[in-house]
């Protein structure tokens, strides 16, 4: 009789840690992305961005997303520019960044001397978009400076880490 009483325990307990482990655990670094802006005058530009189904499958859940971004003039700067980039919660682009509910990915300045900036950030804002299941979100930036020619080249993509549960 006690070797009944013993299985069934050793069985739940198994099948217990069985389940409690089948969450796989992942990191994937997204495709890089290239986006050309003129100077925008500071005004904002935005895209709507379309969320991976397979990211909104149900079991998946995200610890942290960070975002990877260079910046670079395509051409010798003849006086300085600013550049900043975000990410909106909203569904729709209309090229309005709203500061109490978007988030600043990057804020660089780029001189005569730097022709390039890299950089990384961790987003707390597209890691919450993920988890929620949102199906869109918007990317938006602008670029500012006195060159009306200045164009500049933004090399962007994300390291996503989270887990994958079958259960």
């Amino acid at each position: 009789m006690k070797v009944k009483r013993t299985v069934p325990v050793l069985t739940t307990g198994v099948i217990a840690l069985f389940f409690s482990s089948c969450s796989i655990p992942f990191t994937v670094d997204t495709g890089t992305i290239e986006v050309q802006m003129s100077n925008t005058l500071g005004t904002t530009a935005e895209d709507t961005v379309d969320v991976p189904s397979d990211a909104r499958r149900s079991g998946v859940s995200f610890d942290s997303v960070a975002v990877h971004y260079s910046v670079s003039a395509s051409q010798t700067l003849s006086s300085a520019i600013d550049v900043e980039l975000y990410v909106s919660p909203d569904q729709t682009a209309d090229n309005t960044k709203d500061s109490s509910t978007d988030q600043t990915i990057a804020s660089v300045h780029l001189d005569s001397s730097s022709q390039s900036v890299t950089g990384a950030t961790d987003s707390p804002l597209l890691r919450d978009i993920l988890e929620s299941g949102q199906p869109k979100f918007v990317f938006g930036g602008s670029v500012s400076g006195t060159d009306l020619s200045t164009k500049v080249t933004i090399d962007l993509y994300a390291t996503i880490e989270g887990s994958y549960s079958q259960f």
